[in-house]
Formats: C-alpha cells, structure tokens, sequence
C-alpha cells in the first residue's frame, strides 16, 4: 500500500494534479493491496484470545466444522 501511494504522489507531481486528485488516484492504487490482504489472506485467523480461551475466525464453514470435529470442541456463533 505504501508503494501505491508513493505512485501516486509521484504520479500527481509529475502531472501537476490537485490534491484532490492525488488523493483519489492513492485510493485507486490501494485498492488491489487491501483487496489482497483481505480476501487471499490466512484461511483461519486468531480473532482474539486471553488466559483461558482462543476464539478462531475461519473463512470457510466447513473447515470450520472439520476443526470442531478434529479437535473435539464446540463451535460457537454457528461455526464462524
């Protein structure tokens, strides 16, 4: 994300574009970056935790359901 937005810095100095513009033109570039990091991410992620508890974030419900069945717990909200 940091390359896109030095891109378009680059990119609204080169080109003599308003701030507005440059602003705009970052977002654009971000976008594949966060859409990388959020939908190819890890298949499961730690969404929080303490001395007792781990509570999972799984993308998937069925592997999801597999963990549960593997690991002899209960899955809580439904699986998520």
């Amino acid at each position: 994300m940091l390359l896109a937005v030095v891109i378009a810095l680059a990119v609204t100095f080169w080109l003599d574009l308003s701030k507005w513009v440059g602003c705009w033109l970052a977002i654009v570039l971000a976008l594949p970056a966060v859409w990388l990091m959020d939908y190819r991410g890890q298949a499961v992620r730690i969404k929080s935790y303490d001395a007792d508890n781990v509570t999972f974030k799984f993308k998937c419900s069925e592997y999801a359901k597999e963990f549960g069945e593997l690991n002899k717990i209960g899955l809580g909200a439904a699986g998520k």
